[in-house]
């Protein structure tokens, strides 16, 4: 690893003195101000776009106005192209010819058109298409009883926000969350927009191809989406806090602050409750970490989840006590235009409570038992980066992203286990503490007019500690145990440390206005020491060392009807593991995306990939260990560490803006070689698991969106349905088989947006299962009905809230009755709010379902979450 840094640290150095001498590269700055046309005053959080011609097909810059109606615009040297500055409530200005080295006055003038006779008319759709903007009157949408920016995004067609604050659009994720124009929020978005009231926002853009000024990205071929909230006064200092509290105890807590100049934003959200409300998600703790892989060009470095992670992020539904709280913490400081200071802090405690009842059936067996399982979860986790980009020059860029975080996991349960021939009791312990650092350097150089050098480097170091504990009246494993009081005390403790380097040095040209060509050459190196301690003091060690190497062109052309991203790349991994003295494998892996802009309504996507990845080292360990009180995994018996993955996505969209008509349609397919099998032998209730070469994992997914205005009526209809499949391979004894699932889920919405007090949304679901085996097959059907009758006047917000869903499967049957209601009061900056969920189960929510495994199949009688009132007091500033 030191002759590798060397190597690279004086190849960057000699690129660095090579390159001291080229000209400086041009880059046009437009400037100018905006101004009302009948008063000459100033217009704040105009939004002031440049394309590439006047088609407005290729977005340039993107630059939002200040208090003063001023703008700058930074953008390539190939055009001034077409400007366009919109704001709500005026005509689009379209400027196509400019004037060298002129500071542009533009005056807008007020709209003509009055939303409201547009919607009766029921012609008007409320969506405007320019380009690669997608701009909403959020008033259109609005009916009145939004409460925060989440309920107002919701309502916008092809907008989905989930539950914490994770935003989709058209069925693909939102990259990045503008406020004005400015980055502000790189965690807790989803905190932010379900705290801030929905009063602040004026209208809101999705940005296809959006790029984020530095150098990097302007030669940077990837797509990523961003959405650009407006609020009405502009850029500045909003937020709230509201305090709840409710019968039996419950409470809620949720503060919000986001302030911002021209130098300096900050955000700050918490939120804290007992109620079992979500208020973190996977999205935000990836989120801490994503600028570390954003500024890998290739990809290397990406981060997993571990499975305690996992299952702290997304909690199943047999929680029936809860206490969550969260806090996120982004700050912002422009000190001048050549500086850019991004810090953020995340921090996450929680407690999780369950308890279920387990009848379970074990195929392989032909064995029954019956569990009952309490379990206590609990996480802490805190993970706080700086990223600094350093531009000080038109053709030369630094950034830094250093990343450090602490998570401490931990799962027990207290079990009672019985069967036809004994009885058996086991307590289990769970502890996982993971310390991770990251450093990773991006350094991009322009070369004369059309070229860009670029060199990253990034290493991070883990140390993830783990610990199974397990105490049992009967002795169903054989491994070393002590024996005390007449109970068997058995487990293992691990220690993980793990290291990763990786670094590229590749160069970009630009052929033309719309073709670009990437050349890279890249390093990659991991390891992992894991020692492994038993309850006898035997220790058990293994190594696991990867190394890449890979060499990659691409081909890209980002604008006119026919755009393309095509890429090949020769990839030589080395793996080393255990006793074996190591495996070399070299592959092709192609890239592909064709995407075809019929015009600004329609687009089609389609993209492939081919990659090669080793596997997981937890699949190569030499020894045994035990998992559970009746689970045991066996030393694997894997031999091929490589991992083939194959990919194929689809995207479709229409938007005819006359008709009122949306239509998504989404599609992938995903094929995953040489992971491994899952080799199950059962006796009894004990099960032990291997792991053999082989698997061949498929997955399929396809689904369509479509929104329909019903003609003349203030009513819109959206339709979904969707499919899924996955396939995993398994060996049950000595017979391979396949462990298969599909999906079937549809629903149909109906929702109004009349211009009077009262709305309502209704809504029906219906999603069907099946899982199959050699040996099984399991089917079940969830059927659902909801409603919502909303209503605002004057001061007053209203819901009131209705649903009924029933599960019919094989083994279980279950329906519930949901009735929840919100009722809120609003001054100038004081509110009162009274609201409640599930009514019928306020003290005890029971509920029943059949789960499938790959060896078992058990009946499950838990409790879920009960429902909860809530009387709540805010202040808004």
């Amino acid at each position: 690893m030191t002759v590798s840094i060397r190597l690279f640290m004086r190849t960057v150095m000699l690129c660095s003195l090579a390159l001291c001498s080229i000209s400086v590269y041009a880059q046009r700055q437009i400037v100018g101000f905006v101004c009302d046309d009948a008063n000459s005053s100033p217009i704040h959080g105009a939004t002031v776009i440049q394309y590439q011609d006047s088609t407005r097909v290729k977005m340039l810059a993107y630059a939002i106005t200040n208090k003063n109606g001023f703008f700058r615009l930074s953008s390539p040297n190939d055009g001034i192209g077409s400007i366009v500055v919109r704001y709500t409530g005026y005509e689009d200005l379209v400027v196509n010819s400019i004037a060298e080295n002129d500071t542009l006055h533009l005056r807008m003038d007020k709209s003509s058109i009055q939303l409201g006779e547009v919607i009766v008319k029921g012609r008007y759709s409320g969506i405007k298409v320019k380009g690669d903007c997608i701009v909403f009157d959020v008033n259109h949408f609005k009916t009145g009883t939004e409460e925060n920016v989440s309920d107002v995004l919701n309502s916008l067609p092809g907008v989905s926000v989930s539950g914490t604050g994770k935003i989709s659009y058209a069925g693909r994720d939102i990259n990045k969350v503008l406020v004005n124009g400015q980055e502000m929020m790189d965690v807790g978005s989803g905190m932010m927009i379900n705290g801030l009231s929905s009063d602040i926002v004026s209208g809101v853009q999705i940005l296809n191809n959006w790029k984020d000024g530095s150098i990097q990205e302007e030669y940077n071929d990837r797509n990523r989406t961003a959405l650009n909230i407006e609020t009405k006064k502009g850029t500045r200092t909003v937020g709230s806090v509201e305090g709840s509290s409710g019968i039996l105890n419950k409470y809620e807590l949720k503060p919000t602050l986001m302030a911002s100049n021209e130098k300096f934003s900050l955000t700050a959200a918490g939120s804290s409750n007992n109620y079992g409300g979500e208020v973190f998600s996977i999205e935000e703790y990836m989120s801490s970490f994503v600028d570390l892989s954003s500024i890998l060009n290739d990809g290397m470095g990406m981060l997993t989840l571990s499975e305690s992670e996992r299952l702290m992020l997304t909690p199943p539904q047999n929680v029936n006590k809860s206490r969550n709280s969260a806090i996120a913490i982004n700050g912002v400081y422009r000190p001048s235009e050549t500086l850019t200071i991004k810090s953020s802090v995340l921090l996450n405690s929680s407690k999780l409570n369950s308890l279920e009842d387990n009848s379970n059936y074990y195929f392989m067996s032909d064995f029954s038992s019956f569990e009952r399982d309490a379990q206590v979860t609990t996480n802490n986790m805190l993970s706080a980066n700086v990223n600094v980009r350093w531009k000080p020059s038109k053709r030369f860029e630094l950034t830094s992203f250093t990343m450090g975080s602490y998570n401490d996991y931990g799962k027990s349960h207290d079990m009672e286990v019985s069967t036809f021939t004994y009885n058996l009791k086991a307590y289990q312990d769970r502890t996982q503490r993971k310390k991770q650092m990251s450093e990773a350097l991006a350094a991009n150089l322009r070369v004369g007019s059309n070229g860009l050098i670029f060199a990253n480097a990034s290493f991070t170091a883990n140390s993830a500690k783990s610990d199974i504990g397990i105490l049992s009246d009967s002795m169903l494993i054989q491994t070393k145990h002590i024996l005390s009081g007449g109970f068997y005390e058995y487990g293992t403790y691990r220690e993980v440390p793990s290291y990763s380097f990786n670094n590229e040095l590749g160069y970009s040209h630009r052929f033309s206005k719309k073709r670009m060509l990437r050349l890279s050459v890249a390093y990659g190196n991991e390891r992992e020491d894991v020692d492994s301690h038993g309850i006898a003091d035997e220790v058990l060690q293994d190594k696991y060392i990867s190394s890449r190497y890979s060499i990659s062109a691409r081909f890209s052309k980002q604008t006119g009807v026919l755009r393309y991203n095509i890429g090949n790349s020769v990839v030589w991994s080395h793996c080393k593991y255990a006793a074996h003295n190591g495996k070399t494998k070299a592959e092709w892996c192609p890239d592909m995306m064709l995407h075809l802009v019929f015009s600004p309504k329609q687009e089609l996507r389609l993209a492939g990939q081919r990659s090669v990845s080793a596997a997981s080292y937890e699949r190569f360990l030499t020894y045994g260990m035990p998992l559970d009180y009746n689970s045991y995994r066996a030393a694997s018996l894997m031999e091929s560490p490589f991992v083939t993955k194959e990919q194929l996505l689809l995207h479709y969209r229409i938007l005819e803006q006359y008709y009122n008509f949306l239509l998504f349609v989404n599609a992938s397919y995903s094929r995953e070689k040489g992971s491994g099998m899952d080799k199950v032998s059962q006796d009894g209730i004990l099960s032990t698991h291997t792991y053999v070469d082989g698997g061949n994992t498929k997955n399929m997914a396809l689904s369509a969106t479509v929104r329909k205005g019903l003609g003349n009526m203030p009513v819109d209809a959206q339709l979904y349905t969707g499919y899924n499949f996955s396939s995993m391979p398994l060996i049950m004894g000595e017979t391979i088989s396949d462990y298969r699932m599909k999906r079937f889920s549809n629903s149909l919405t109906f929702s109004s947006r009349y211009l009077s007090a009262v709305n309502a949304e209704i809504k029906g679901a219906y999603e069907k299962t099946e899982i199959n085996t050699s040996s099984y097959k399991t089917k079940s059907n969830e059927y659902a009905v909801s409603g919502k009758l909303m209503y605002a006047k004057n001061k007053w917000k209203g819901e009131l809230m209705y649903s009924y869903e029933v599960i019919d499967g094989d083994l279980a049957y279950d329906s519930n009755h949901n009735i929840g209601f919100r009722l809120s009061y609003n001054l100038s900056h004081l509110y009162f709010r009274l609201s409640g969920s599930n009514l019928l189960h306020i003290r005890k929510y029971e509920w029943s379902e059949t789960n499938t495994s790959t060896n078992y199949q058990s009946q499950t009688q838990y409790l879920r979450m009960p429902g909860y009132v809530l009387a709540t007091m805010g202040w808004r500033f």
